[in-house]
């Protein structure tokens, strides 16, 4: 990997990558996504924003997204990364309108689950929140009646 202190790995270099697995490197390192991504798995790493991991700014670049910003993303597994619900802040689910399952396993989620308009996922099927400290599924239940939804 490279180092630095700005290490990048340009994923622009893979134009067809439908797959990306990724353990203890810092999600930062992979700038920016391929929009042909399909599956995306990161685990054992710390995930501060959901939305820095998935649309990361470029240097140069403003904070907002364009209106046009999704991704292709149909798998989205982020497990043993720390996930918290302040992680979810700025994060709007409308940006994975293809998203099938996502997993959210063995983070420190506490609270109500923090899923706000992830009902706007209309092709969700799966959702894993397991090993987290979830307190109330009522407004995921609501919004999601036809997703099976694991926890424990």
């Amino acid at each position: 990997l490279p180092r630095g202190p700005n290490p990048l790995i340009s994923l622009s270099l893979f134009p067809n990558l439908q797959t990306l697995h990724v353990q203890r490197v810092p999600p930062s390192f992979f700038v920016p996504l391929p929009p042909d991504l399909q599956l995306l798995k990161v685990e054992r790493s710390h995930v501060y924003s959901l939305r820095s991991l998935l649309f990361p700014p470029a240097p140069s670049a403003s904070t907002s997204l364009p209106l046009d910003a999704t991704l292709a993303l149909t798998h989205l597994k982020i497990s043993e990364s720390s996930l918290t619900a302040q992680c979810f802040d700025g994060w709007s689910w409308s940006l994975l309108p293809n998203l099938t399952v996502l997993d959210l396993s063995h983070n420190n989620l506490t609270g109500p689950a923090p899923l706000r308009g992830v009902d706007s996922c209309s092709s969700l099927r799966s959702l894993s929140l397991r090993s987290n400290k979830i307190t109330s599924f009522c407004r995921v239940r609501v919004a999601l009646g036809r997703v099976g939804v694991s926890r424990d």
